[in-house]
């Protein structure tokens, strides 16, 4: 059964309904209301995930540097304040356009432009488990290729990724890096690096994801 205008009429209600709980509670009304509809959800999204990342990243710091002293991160091998506040710039930065991503999928969907349904008994489930999949494989694929890019572009390395992984070495963890950090493979000095990467929390996405990259990237940069 394909969805309908009223499918997608639910769903500009839906996002309408998310941005007045969001936006309402963090900003006068004149500042807010008079915005497009596209521009409110981002807003919403934007403002949402920096409250996120804030939190999540306070309670990860706390847990791991604070309460948990010594047993997972020596104190000695903490990052500094310093570091601390390049890696929240860094991330400050990259959000308004890691929260522009899901407002533009609210977008498409609102208009008709991909085969979402409002409820259960409108699609296939086997079609629906098969789309679930696909779209997994692709989103991985793709991440994987970008990152690659990423480390194989000097200017994209130099300019968007370096900061990233200036604490990629086992010894080190920070969650506010905003991404996982592939540590596979050696270090400069010679020594095994980790196996397994360590994963901080995520604006967005949104966003976190479980990734483990091939030497052939972080061996190329220090």
């Amino acid at each position: 059964m394909a969805a309908t205008s009223a499918d997608y009429n639910q769903f500009v209600s839906e996002t309408s309904f998310y941005n007045r709980m969001v936006l309402s509670h963090l900003l006068p009304a004149n500042l807010w209301e008079p915005l497009p509809h596209f521009l409110q959800t981002w807003l919403r999204n934007y403002l949402a995930g920096n409250i996120l990342y804030f939190i999540s990243g306070f309670l990860w710091c706390f847990y791991i540097y604070y309460l948990k002293l010594n047993v997972y991160v020596p104190k000695d091998s903490i990052p500094t304040r310093k570091a601390m506040l390049l890696q929240i710039y860094v991330a400050m930065k990259a959000m308004p356009w890691y929260t522009l991503l899901p407002s533009v999928s609210e977008y498409m969907i609102e208009h008709g432009w991909t085969k979402c349904y409002s409820t259960l008994d409108h699609f296939n489930w086997f079609l629906c488990l098969l789309y679930i999949a696909l779209y997994l494989v692709l989103v991985e694929f793709m991440i994987y290729w970008v990152h690659k890019e990423l480390h194989d572009i000097k200017f994209l390395y130099k300019h968007l990724h370096a900061t990233h992984h200036m604490y990629k070495q086992a010894k080190h963890t920070l969650s506010i890096c905003g991404a996982c950090i592939a540590s596979v493979g050696r270090d400069t000095s010679g020594r095994t690096a980790r196996d397994s990467a360590v994963y901080s929390a995520n604006s967005s996405h949104n966003t976190s994801k479980s990734f483990v990259f091939g030497r052939d990237m972080d061996s190329k940069h220090p």
